[in-house]
């Protein structure tokens, strides 16, 4: 070997090695994830939905490989010590039934949302059938009763929130297609409204809230995992910065691993948090983000710990750390519960 050549491959080994050896490695991230002691009290599941109330957190439905649940459970955000409850189910001889040609039961993939002290779930898929369906719980007498169906053709896979006591309902995905369309709902006047919709169609996408503002972001499409990323305030949207390596800025370089579905979500002091999820190429993610509004930008936090999942539930604890709990793994369903913090160093002894 051409002894000038010789030294210049070992000089650009080196600086190859160093630059892998100095990327963001876990030991370069802020934020810590610790197992919960007490994991999820029903049965193992993912594709579930939520909706929080107050200080509590509500999960409804899911599969398990061989199941679709129509259960409720409960668990206390107060602390990290909370429990879990479990509530009535959601049932054609108990609940008040107002449709019975449209009533659905046991489900996954359907979407949730809360107004005020009641839940809201709706759509989803048992397997066979795409769901147009919604309910309201009441969280003070435990019961559930159908409210008017979602106003456009059924399908799963949507996003939900809810913003100064409307609940909003968009995506989603049927036979034919997928959607952008989003409609509201009113509990004053107990109806539906179409709206437009903005940037990609998608489903399994992820929605936080934060100062009553919702961010929109993420899914599925025909293409893949979009990268578009949406804010909403009940009447306008505004286009933010798409999340994956798209100017000659530094910012986002390293927006590789942001997009995904069937997410885990959640907000702490005034920022977005996203983990877990299936990339656009069928990967099962660890990674985890968070999104801070005054700047529209994202930083990489700690990874998820535990076994990487998909369909999982993401939720705030009031003492300011996330929690997520059930989820799958490909033929794999859980029911372990991991906390995160997110100002605290890394360790791997949790």
């Amino acid at each position: 070997m051409n002894k000038k050549f010789g030294l210049l491959y070992c000089l650009v080994l080196i600086v190859s090695l160093m630059t892998t050896s100095c990327g963001n490695s876990d030991d370069d991230l802020i934020g810590n994830w610790v197992a919960a002691s007490t994991d999820f009290a029903g049965k193992v599941r993912g594709y579930a939905t939520s909706f929080t109330v107050g200080s509590e957190l509500y999960v409804f439905g899911g599969y398990n490989g061989k199941t679709h649940f129509q259960d409720l459970w409960k668990l206390d955000l107060s602390s990290t010590d909370g429990s879990w409850t479990q509530l009535a189910d959601l049932d054609s001889t108990t609940a008040t039934i107002t449709d019975a040609t449209t009533a659905h039961y046991a489900r996954k993939y359907a979407v949730g949302f809360s107004i005020d002290t009641d839940g809201y779930i709706g759509c989803g898929w048992n397997g066979n059938d795409y769901m147009k369906d919604f309910w309201k719980y009441d969280t003070s007498t435990d019961t559930w009763t159908q409210i008017a169906n979602f106003p456009e053709s059924a399908r799963y896979g949507c996003y939900g929130f809810s913003l100064n006591s409307v609940g909003y309902v968009g995506g989603g995905v049927n036979d034919d297609g997928y959607f952008n369309s989003i409609n509201s709902y009113d509990p004053s006047t107990a109806s539906w409204t179409t709206l437009t919709g903005k940037g990609k169609k998608r489903a399994y996408a992820s929605a936080f809230v934060i100062s009553d503002v919702a961010y929109l972001f993420g899914g599925l499409n025909s293409s893949g995992a979009p990268t578009d990323m949406w804010s909403f305030d009940g009447t306008d949207w505004v286009e933010k910065r798409e999340i994956y390596n798209k100017t000659d800025e530094s910012y986002d370089d390293d927006y590789s691993n942001i997009a995904r579905y069937n997410a885990a979500t959640f907000v702490i002091n005034g920022k977005g948090y996203v983990t877990c999820g299936t990339s656009g190429s069928g990967t099962i993610l660890k990674y985890t983000w968070e999104y801070n509004p005054t700047n529209d930008l994202w930083t990489q936090k700690t990874s998820f710990e535990k076994t990487a999942r998909t369909g999982a539930i993401g939720a705030t604890i009031t003492t300011g750390a996330g929690i997520v709990v059930t989820g799958a793994s490909g033929s794999t369903y859980l029911d372990d519960a991991n906390f995160f913090y997110p100002s605290a160093d890394y360790s791997d002894n949790d």
